[in-house]
């Protein structure tokens, strides 16, 4: 007895399509973008030279590692918390205690769970299950950045952009003084506060942290234009521009970005590949009612769209590999 024809949903046919090519689209984006960071690195360690950021008329062609002592005019402030300390930046992390919801499996055998986490971002409990546990509508304050005014290097003033590059690595001398915020009273925790009980919060309790950029040694590299530091690029690559405190060696913070910039390659690859399987199994029917042949490759809707994409996406890296120099592997 002849086999059944296999027969196409045509909007389940165009909704594929539609996320497999968007998929396979934001593939080459993320490897074309990320291959021209890495590609800018290697240029810059190729040519990168050191300078003293004191010294005027320094050349505005060539990446330049500056190393020196970075000083502000006044202190970085946290206004809502009465902070004021002697730094380039002050960093303030707000976490809440809530509610998240977590689905496994699907149709008969889905299951919904709820988990309490903290989180510096609002997660939206109206978008639960019927019955879920709800969280506060609104963060009663959010994280914050803060700026001491005045920083220089030498001669280079250093704007908010350049300070943004820093790590903060160093956390706030420990605090010994409660604070009211927004009518919630905050108890000194280590390099922060925290709102409620320390050893059982409830949903909807504050977890704060703070941290700082030191004044002091610092470690920049890129380029110099009109007095300021700039991201350097060669002929219209992408930009670099790297900052540490300290005196730090070029090999370790371009080593450190370099590795920065994989890692998030290569979680986009994995999220992006995930499209791509499954724009494939919706897609699957109408590419095997043209090419039946495809159905050696295992039965719909898994090991087929596995294969498949699995090979599509090898094939998509490969091209953005010889395109755009993305790596293939861990740089």
């Amino acid at each position: 007895m002849p086999a059944e024809p296999v027969r196409a949903n045509p909007v389940r046919t165009i909704v594929g399509a539609v996320v497999l090519l968007s998929a396979v689209a934001a593939l080459l984006g993320s490897d074309w973008h990320d291959g021209r960071r890495l590609d800018a690195l290697a240029a810059l360690e190729r040519s990168v030279q050191d300078a003293d950021p004191l010294v005027p008329d320094l050349p505005e062609d060539r990446p330049l590692r500056l190393v020196g002592t970075a000083t502000a005019t006044g202190q970085a402030v946290d206004a809502e918390l009465q902070v004021a300390v002697d730094a380039l930046r002050l960093d303030r992390a707000v976490e809440m205690y809530q509610w998240r919801e977590r689905i496994e499996g699907s149709g008969d055998r889905r299951s919904v769970h709820h988990e309490k986490v903290w989180s510096e971002n609002l997660i939206d409990s109206t978008r639960f299950a019927s019955g879920a546990p709800a969280n506060p509508g609104s963060m009663p304050l959010s994280s914050l950045r803060s700026y001491a005014p005045g920083v220089r290097l030498g001669i280079f003033a250093l704007d908010r952009a350049v300070l943004d590059v820093f790590p903060a690595g160093q956390p706030l001398p420990m605090p010994t003084e409660a604070r009211t915020v927004a009518g919630i009273r905050l108890l000194p925790d280590g390099s922060g506060w925290h709102s409620g009980p320390a050893g059982a919060p409830a949903v909807g309790d504050l977890r704060i942290r703070m941290s700082l950029v030191p004044a002091g040694r610092v470690t920049i590299v890129g380029g110099v234009r009109d007095g300021r530091i700039v991201p350097w690029s060669e002929r219209g690559g992408a930009g670099v521009l790297l900052a540490a405190s300290g005196d730090v060696p070029l090999e370790a913070l371009a080593g450190k970005a370099s590795r920065g910039h994989a890692a998030t390659l290569w979680v986009r690859r994995l999220g992006f590949g995930i499209f791509v399987f499954f724009g494939l199994v919706l897609l699957w029917p109408a590419v095997l009612a043209r090419l039946p042949v495809l159905a050696a490759l295992g039965p719909a809707p898994f090991r087929g769209p596995l294969v498949a994409s699995l090979g599509l996406v090898a094939a998509v890296l490969l091209a953005a590999h010889l395109l755009f120099r993305s790596p293939l592997v861990w740089p």
